[in-house]
């Protein structure tokens, strides 16, 4: 499904992007499950395909739901696909230009992450030492199945 809605995003210019970005938010589960789904794989291909998708997503919320508990569950997604990505760079034939670019990407995602967890948690956001702790907070409730339960403080 996701694959076809894109296409028809491209193949149509009657679809305003901001209308665009309203649909993702609409259909954001799907999104996130679909790029969730292509960690699994073994496909650098798809892994960058899931990453474009997802900073597509990002910019929806942004643009609609900025800071939401969504939101930070995708930056954190988008975060993780960078990162494999950097990884594979790194393990690659020739590091050098792949691994600048990648690293510009994971940069990127965690600059992302941290604006948007200072934007949700306000005076608390405002020490980087808290943006810090609330980063890894996030990122253990929201990409952990049960993230939740492994949590001292029960917040997201």
């Amino acid at each position: 499904l996701i694959p076809s809605i894109e296409k028809t995003f491209a193949s149509t210019k009657e679809i305003s992007n901001e209308s665009q970005r309203y649909i993702r938010i609409g259909y954001s589960a799907l999104y996130m499950d679909y790029c969730n789904m292509t960690i699994s794989f073994n496909d650098e291909d798809k892994i960058d395909e899931a990453l474009k998708l997802g900073t597509q997503l990002h910019f929806s919320f942004v643009t609609c739901n900025n800071a939401s508990t969504e939101h930070l569950s995708i930056i954190h997604l988008c975060y993780d696909l960078s990162s494999i990505l950097h990884t594979r760079a790194m393990k690659g034939s020739s590091p050098g230009a792949a691994t600048a670019k990648t690293m510009t990407k994971v940069r990127f995602w965690t600059e992302q992450l941290k604006k948007a967890i200072m934007t949700r948690y306000g005076e608390l956001g405002e020490d980087i030492e808290n943006v810090r702790k609330l980063m890894k907070h996030s990122k253990m409730v929201l990409r952990n199945l049960k993230g939740w339960y492994l949590a001292d403080d029960k917040f997201i």
